[in-house]
């Protein structure tokens, strides 16, 4: 990939992650300015209860049929983006963790949660599987590259 293209795809991806960012903070701003159950009448305590089990629980495909076709409960699909990064989000941030660390695809599919170690100082050590690379393999990297 030329230089150029690699920048390019770079700035595009910090794009990607700020809105998703903004996104995400706007959600927890929502559901922090829900209102004290008790100033809510007994239509908005259901709706409440709604969005606090979607949330709490992180259910998504799992609603219940009969919440989804209600009609207080359209906006869950909505607010679960709001909450929950989705498997579209990871794309930017996959790939700019690609670009800065030279990982191909397959090894950055398998990386595990505790694949990143804080060392301080601006740096962290990632650990990933190679599986034509006979196993097991880490590095370190410089975090300042934001």
């Amino acid at each position: 990939l030329p230089e150029s293209d690699a920048k390019r795809l770079e700035t595009a991806c910090k794009a990607s992650i700020v809105a998703i960012e903004a996104r995400l903070a706007e959600g927890t701003r929502m559901l922090a300015d829900m209102p004290d159950p008790g100033a809510l009448d007994e239509l908005q305590l259901i709706e409440r209860r709604i969005v606090e089990v979607v949330t709490l629980e992180g259910l998504t495909g799992c609603v219940p049929k009969r919440l989804r076709c209600d009609r207080r409960v359209r906006y869950v699909e909505e607010l679960i983006g709001l909450v929950f990064p989705t498997l579209t989000d990871l794309v930017p941030f996959l790939l700019l963790l690609g670009l800065r660390t030279g990982l191909n695809p397959e090894s950055l599919d398998t990386l595990a949660v505790d694949a990143f170690e804080d060392l301080g100082d601006g740096h962290v050590r990632l650990r990933w599987f190679k599986a034509r690379g006979g196993g097991h393999e880490a590095d370190t990297f410089s975090g300042r590259g934001q």
